[in-house]
């Protein structure tokens, strides 16, 4: 799938799922107790129960939620699954982002890979053409990888290929295999057995300090860093600077980030924010107890349809329209409160300076959010609010367009 209609479709389902049923048409939805997936499917497939076996090729993306996951036929597209086992040995068309607890992957992947899990181990049958990003307790890699390969995790055992740069960050890091970019390594403890090589320049920072890498290096060198160590690890206090500009850093760019978000929806709306702040003057308790209700009734109705199995499609596009309306709810709070502002006081504002009080009230109710109890109370009546009165304008908007 290309990467605009991809993207595209994904904002119109946040977009849409708070408040359309999803429809069926768009794709092929299955869910029960045990799964077989034993002729061709032609199309998206979405697909949940206690056991999910693969068998034939998918010819577009394929999402599974489930117990246990095995995937033997290929997939054209994007492969995504959220599983508590998950073994993978049908190639992937573009893109493998996966959620497990133990995961075996002996497949070809022809774009990224995106992996969360407890364990990760790729067989030497498994090979990647993209970039691939790992955290999990423990990781083997034992096929090629031709991208760079960023892995966090407890235990990191490569006896593969990788053809990449390499940035590892573990406890224990063990390479038998080949490294042919540069790499960055992190860990407590690395050992290099007899087949370990690296072809480039290796930064590494390791408890034992200064070593001999020998013959592992081939064509590049090694060099210790002291700053590559964990903050854990050193000695030095922080500061009184130190944990004053913690806070303010995290203060300062979370306004930074927001701020951008306030510009580009004041930009490109004109009447909604509008229409949501005369809801927030006019019912300003009903808009409260609806934004409250949002907040509190969806991760219900979540867990509601994960239970029901045939329904974690649905629930797993609830869960990133939810999260997508968490993260945006102070930016979008604010531009309803400006405009309260704004027609309380009988004033005519440019979306340049409609933008900048935005601003100014995200970062209010930024620093609210800091003071315990009083000021969290604050932010969540004030946030509860002005969901509360998007929610109906956009409830409004749709049953005109219907």
């Amino acid at each position: 799938m290309p990467e605009m209609k991809k993207y595209a479709a994904l904002l119109a389902l946040v977009s849409l799922v708070v408040i359309v049923p999803l429809s069926a048409d768009a794709a092929i939805l299955k869910g029960g107790d045990d799964l077989y997936v034993t002729i061709p499917i032609e199309d998206d497939l979405y697909i949940g129960g206690a056991q999910v076996i693969v068998r034939e090729k998918i010819d577009g993306d394929l999402l599974i939620a489930a117990g246990d996951v095995k995937v033997h036929g290929n997939t054209t597209e994007d492969l995504l699954v959220a599983a508590g086992n998950a073994t993978l040995y049908g190639d992937v068309g573009d893109d493998l982002r996966l959620a497990a607890g133990n995961v075996n992957i002996g497949a070809q992947i022809q774009d990224d890979v995106f992996i969360a899990a407890g364990s990760a181990k790729f067989d030497r049958l498994s090979h990647i053409v993209g970039d691939a990003r790992i955290s999990a307790r423990d990781v083997v890699l034992d096929g090629h990888i031709e991208g760079n390969v960023t892995i966090q995790a407890n235990e990191v055992v490569i006896t593969g290929v990788i053809d990449g740069i390499v940035e590892i960050e573990a406890s224990e890091v063990l390479i038998d295999g080949v490294l042919h970019s540069s790499s960055t390594i992190i860990s407590d403890r690395i050992i290099i057995e007899r087949n370990g090589l690296f072809n480039a320049d290796l930064t590494y920072w390791n408890e034992a300090g200064v070593r001999d890498f020998g013959y592992a290096i081939q064509n590049g060198s090694a060099r210790f860093d002291p700053e590559l160590a964990p903050r854990s690890s050193r000695f030095k206090p922080w500061s009184f600077q130190e944990r004053l500009l913690g806070p303010i850093g995290r203060f300062i760019t979370s306004i930074s980030f927001g701020s951008f978000f306030i510009l580009l929806f004041a930009l490109i709306t004109r009447t909604f924010f509008h229409e949501a702040a005369r809801t927030l003057e006019e019912r300003p308790k009903f808009c409260i107890f609806r934004g409250i209700t949002y907040f509190i009734v969806t991760p219900i109705i979540f867990i509601i349809l994960l239970m029901t199995i045939v329904g974690i499609p649905v629930a797993l596009l609830m869960a990133s329209s939810y999260a997508f309306s968490l993260y945006f709810a102070r930016p979008l709070s604010s531009l309803v409160l400006a405009r309260v502002l704004e027609q309380h006081y009988k004033k005519k504002w440019s979306d340049w300076i409609f933008a900048a009080v935005g601003i100014g009230v995200f970062a209010l109710l930024k620093f609210l959010s800091y003071i315990p109890y009083i000021g969290w109370i604050i932010t969540i009546v004030v946030v509860s609010g002005a969901y509360g009165a998007l929610l109906k304008t956009k409830f409004e908007k749709f049953l005109e367009i219907r």
